[in-house]
Formats: structure tokens, sequence, C-alpha cells
């Protein structure tokens, strides 16, 4: 599939060339345009003929590859005709309700012609009915318009249509577009999105033992990987609090000075340098680039690992798989599990396995940033058609 972008359109915009900026109405943001000509590549447009150019400076081509016929006009005399012979896999799913036959492949070229540019074109296929909860209605306007009509959604699709026949905002939601493709015959994979947002999160798993989905976009990727890290440095963080801690607690002060000691080193408030207000900090500076999902999953994991002794995924509840030694609690009275141990060696001991134990998440952290780099969505293995006429 070959997707050409013509740098020189003298267009009343200009191209923003990332992919969630908020962007103005005089901005046209290149990635839903490239999303929206992939949609037509992979089969989301009609065979039917559009015409022919006239005269002008592409005599003989396909009014819909040159829109407007430059210098020309379009002759409409083969418009409902199909472009080579026979109907696309788009057609077997285009209806005109009222029309008899309903069916634009049971027509014939003369009754197509009509419905064309009836402004009552539907999709029936079951996947898009079920997700509209209806036909999906196609543009289809009078007079036609040349590589717009029939191969679009109508304008009248609320919310708007990634594949509308025009330029909609930065729309990166392929839509009902997704349902066609279901209709059509692909393997769609699974989409959450959210309500304010026109982003997609993709749902795609990265496979084998590990949990986590591929980033839809490379700002969700960063944002995934700096909240990677920022736990991984926080879970270290907190183990030296708790090294800190037992260290004191063997050397025979109170828990009542180490207990509260602990507090500040790990949740603070403490002017900014416990673990958890660093957390905080380094999820703040890239949230803008994070999704909805990203930051509530953060929030979600937060909570758990700062929680106390009573939530047995909490960082303070495994203190006590480290410092495991019956005994004299660490913290009888705060929120802190563990036990004193009894000689040197043994304190050595655990302090090591908590030493390694920080190393290894912040190692295991590293390692899911750099496979989160490499992992993209699987690509279709069937051969698609490109079609590149169609705006």
């Amino acid at each position: 599939m070959t997707i050409m972008w013509e740098t020189n359109l003298k267009l009343p915009s200009t191209v923003e060339y990332g992919t969630t900026r908020e962007l103005g109405q005089t901005v046209v943001a290149k990635s839903p345009v490239v999303l929206h000509e992939v949609g037509h590549g992979l089969g989301f447009f009609s065979e039917i003929d559009g015409g022919t150019c006239i005269g002008g400076s592409t005599p003989g081509a396909e009014c819909g590859r040159n829109a407007d016929c430059p210098g020309g006009t379009c002759d409409l005399s083969t418009l409902g005709t199909w472009l080579n012979g026979f109907p696309g896999v788009y057609d077997l799913f285009l209806v005109r309700p009222a029309a008899t036959p309903p069916r634009f492949t049971d027509m014939t070229d003369a009754q197509r012609k009509s419905a064309s540019t009836s402004g009552s074109v539907f999709w029936d296929g079951a996947n898009v009915v079920a997700a509209h909860g209806g036909n999906g209605k196609i543009f289809a306007p009078n007079p036609l318009q040349p590589g717009s009509s029939i191969s679009h959604w109508d304008t009248s699709l609320t919310p708007d249509e990634l594949h509308e026949p025009f330029y909609t905002g930065p729309n990166h939601n392929p839509g009902l577009s997704l349902n066609a493709f279901a209709d059509e015959g692909w393997t769609v994979g699974p989409t959450t999105t959210t309500s304010s947002s026109t982003t997609t999160t993709t749902t795609i798993p990265f496979g084998g033992d590990d949990t986590g989905c591929v980033p839809d976009s490379k700002d969700h990727l960063k944002c995934g990987d700096a909240i990677g890290k920022a736990f991984g440095n926080a879970i270290r963080a907190v183990i030296k609090c708790h090294k800190k801690q037992a260290d004191d607690r063997f050397n025979g002060v109170s828990d009542t000075i180490t207990g509260p000691a602990e507090d500040l080193c790990a949740n603070g408030p403490n002017g900014g340098r416990s673990a958890k207000e660093k957390l905080d900090a380094a999820i703040g500076k890239v949230s803008f680039l994070c999704s909805a999902s990203q930051l509530a999953a953060a929030a979600t994991q937060e909570s758990t690992l700062f929680a106390g002794q009573t939530n047995a995924a909490s960082l303070d509840a495994q203190n006590g798989d480290v410092y495991c030694e019956a005994g004299t609690a660490i913290d009888p009275s705060g929120d802190d599990a563990g036990q004193i141990p009894s000689t040197k060696d043994r304190l050595t001991c655990a302090d090591t396995v908590d030493r390694s134990s920080a190393s290894s998440r912040r190692r295991s952290s590293s390692a899911t940033r750099s496979r989160r780099t490499r992992c993209s969505p699987g690509r279709p293995s069937t051969r698609t058609r490109a079609r590149s006429s169609i705006p």
C-alpha cells in the first residue's frame, strides 16, 4: 500500500505532523488523514464508476482520482456501472432501503446511478448495525461529488467519523469503519475509547507472560515508559526506607521514632522528598502525554503499592517477606510488616535480599519499557488492495 502526501497543496490551513495536539480549525493533522487513507486501502471504498474527466489536464482519468478534473469537466454517463466490471466487497453492504431491489449489487446500472445521488444510501452489515444501532448512512449527495460520494460515511453521523468525506479534526478513532471491516471479513482487534477524546487505545496484548497492551501512539508510549521508570524508582526508594527502619530497630531505636520516620521517608509529606511525592511529581510531568486510562491505572497501582500491611500487594506488607524471622515486630503500632532480625548476620542477609529485590524490580521495569518500544500491533497477512483515488 502506498500513500502519497502532497506537501504543496494550496490549503487554507497548516499541516500538523503530530498525533495528539489539540488543533484549531485552520490546522490539519497529518496522522488522521493517513489513517483515513489506510482505511480506503484496506477496502473502505466502492467500485462504482465515478465518471471520466473530459478535457483539462487529466483527460480520460477517473473523476474520483482527480475530483475536480483540473481545467476540464466530469462526464457522469458511466455513473452506476462497475469500474472494473464487478462490485467490490464494500459494495455488498450498500442498500437504498426504499428502492426495488434495495441492494446495490442487485440493481441495474441505471438504478445504481439514481441511488448514488439519492441521499438515501446505507450500510447494512451486521457489525455496523450492532455498533450503530441501525444501518450506517453513506454519503450520497445530489449532485454527485466525485471521489467522495458513496465511499464515505455521511456527514450527518454523530460523533464525527474518521471516514467522512471532509476533514473534521484530529480524529484518530476508526469508529464505525472498524465494524465495516469486520463485515468485510477482516479480523479486527478490540479497542477501547474514551468519551472525552478521539484517541483510541489498543487492547492488543504484549503476549507471553507479560500483562499490558501495545500503546496506540508515540505519546502514549512515552507516557508508559516514564510511568514505568517512575514506579521502579519509587519501589526502590521505599525499600531503602524499610532497610533503614530495620537497621535502626536492630540497633535499639524505638518504633515510636522509626515508624513515623519511615512514613515520612516513604509516603510523606516530606517537602517533596518522599518516595510517593517523587512518584507523583514524575507522573505529573508526563501527564499531558498520557491517556485517561493510563493515568487511572497509575493511580490504582500507586494506591495499592502505598497501602498498609493489610493489603497483601502493598510494599509495607511485602516487607514481611524479607524481614521474616519470628520475633519482635519492626513496626508494632504502625503499618509495616516484618520482624527485627535476631543477629547481625541475619540483618545483613535480609538487607542484602532487600537491596537485590530493589535492583531486580528496577531492571524489570527497564526491560518492560524496552519491550514496549519494540512491540507493535500485528499486521494482517491477507493481501490488501490499495486504491489512492479516493480522498
